[in-house]
């Protein structure tokens, strides 16, 4: 683990709420990106924690980015508390995976995957790499994203957006864990799960 303390996260619903939800983004994004999901979470009465990932949202780098790496910087919010449901977007699934076993034994916890980057090729591998050094060298306006992603709001756009700016202090490229083909293939064949 890199730090003792809790690091920076955005927070829905009341902290006293009976039930907790634990969301992690994905890369080039921020705990922002979940702001529809954690508020329609915390209206049906969740405390919604949603961390950022190192090098994110103005978050410190790491040593490196491996999805090990994020998963125990993260460690401490599983120390903190309990949680009902954990939800991971892309490589935030990822990091979802290599904390399933620090979740609780004594009471069940609904995992959720969105778009996981489970089984990548090469050639997918080297084109999301472009991609999202792109996205760091271009600038894409809220427009362009609107426009890529039709059932995305100005609000979601907004975030990526600022997801992509926020994050510049870090080389994009070293947000790419090149090993990530190799610890997916160990994990769906249940070494560390």
């Amino acid at each position: 683990m890199t730090t003792s303390t809790v690091p920076s996260a955005s927070q829905w619903g009341s902290p006293t709420a009976n039930k907790r939800a634990l969301l992690i983004h994905g890369l080039n994004s921020s705990s922002h990106t979940f702001h529809r999901v954690a508020s329609a979470l915390a209206a049906k009465g969740y405390l919604v924690v949603a961390p950022n990932l190192l090098g994110h949202a103005l978050r410190n780098t790491g040593v490196d980015f491996k999805v090990q790496t994020l998963a125990d910087d993260l460690l401490p919010y599983l120390q903190a508390a309990e949680y009902d449901i954990v939800i991971g977007h892309s490589v935030g699934a990822l990091v979802v995976l290599s904390l399933l076993k620090y979740l609780p034994k004594t009471k069940p916890t609904s995992v959720v995957l969105i778009d996981p980057s489970l089984e990548i090729t090469a050639e997918q591998m080297v084109n999301g790499r472009i991609r999202f050094s792109n996205d760091v060298r271009t600038n894409p306006t809220a427009e362009d994203y609107i426009a890529l992603n039709p059932l995305w709001t100005r609000e979601d756009a907004i975030w990526r957006v600022l997801g992509t700016q926020i994050g510049r202090s870090t080389n994009s490229d070293d947000h790419i864990d090149v090993s990530v083909c190799e610890w997916c293939s160990t994990r769906i064949k249940g070494a560390d799960v």
